[in-house]
């Protein structure tokens, strides 16, 4: 390629020395210089001719031109090619980031719907075992319920029973009288006339005529032993359920009729009392 351009510029050259030579033929003292340039000429043209038949016989000069041209040519290509290249790989990076990102918010979405249904499935595990303990309570107090009914039809069977089984006045009381010296000394005997006692004296006081079964002084003193309960009920006492359900309480109740509206019926019941206060009496002297 250099040779070519070398080329190039003697022919340039060459033009520059035919335009002096034009100049120079009218001066007749211009013949060494116009040998000069004839030989410079020569010598070009003749360096042209070779080049030119080097060009057209393919000679190596145009071989490189033509290697060097095919050799950018490919370079080119390459270069295209590996900007494209680059470009796909560029473009499948971003698809695959954004494929995976795709991936990961469907991956955290999917998570958090687990974890949603996990916390539904647990809150309705507990509201479930809400329902089951609190239906399993509910049939509890029933059963309980049914179960205190039951007792305490059983206890007021037995105090019906019990109501019933002496007789009211001076023979139920001689037969509990009796039941009660089996177990015990006279000393349950006063205890006894103690009670019938102040009610003769104060009939009025309902205190005296109220006794509750679970009194600690009255158990000590006639609750505990055989024929307590039954010298209560010869001299007209009522066992009763008093109280709520909650805190029931079982009472030894002696009615006093109204004085007001009956006063017969008052004064046969006062009567009475006096009667068996007197044959408690007896049976300690």
């Amino acid at each position: 390629m250099s040779e070519f351009r070398q080329a190039t510029a003697h022919v340039d050259a060459l033009e520059a020395r035919l335009a002096q030579l034009q100049q120079c033929i009218a001066d007749d003292n211009a013949n060494d210089y116009l040998e000069e340039n004839f030989s410079f000429i020569l010598d070009l043209l003749h360096r042209y001719d070779n080049i030119k038949l080097a060009m057209e016989e393919d000679a190596p000069l145009r071989l490189q031109v033509e290697s060097k041209l095919k050799q950018l040519a490919q370079q080119q290509v390459i270069r295209q090619q590996e900007e494209i290249a680059r470009e796909k790989e560029a473009r499948d990076a971003q698809r695959a980031a954004e494929l995976a990102n795709e991936q990961e918010k469907e991956r955290l979405l999917h998570e958090a719907r687990e974890r949603e249904a996990e916390r539904e499935r647990e809150e309705q595990e507990r509201i479930q075992a809400l329902a089951i303990a609190a239906q399993k309570k509910r049939e509890q107090r029933e059963k309980e319920r049914a179960e205190e009914e039951r007792q305490r039809q059983l206890e007021e069977q037995e105090r019906e029973r019990l109501n019933a089984s002496i007789p009211h006045g001076k023979e139920g009381l001689e037969k509990a009288i009796a039941m009660l010296r089996e177990g015990t000394s006279n000393e349950s005997l006063q205890k006894l006339l103690a009670v019938v006692s102040n009610i003769c004296k104060s009939p009025e006081n309902a205190a005296f005529r109220h006794i509750p079964k679970d009194n600690v002084h009255f158990h000590a003193d006639l609750g505990q032993y055989p024929g307590g309960h039954q010298c209560l009920l010869a001299m007209g006492f009522k066992e009763l359920q008093q109280g709520d359900e909650t805190q029931p309480r079982t009472v030894f109740v002696l009615e006093e009729p109204d004085l007001s509206e009956d006063l017969d019926a008052w004064s046969t019941w006062f009567d009475e009392l006096k009667e068996l206060q007197s044959l408690v009496e007896s049976k300690l002297g």
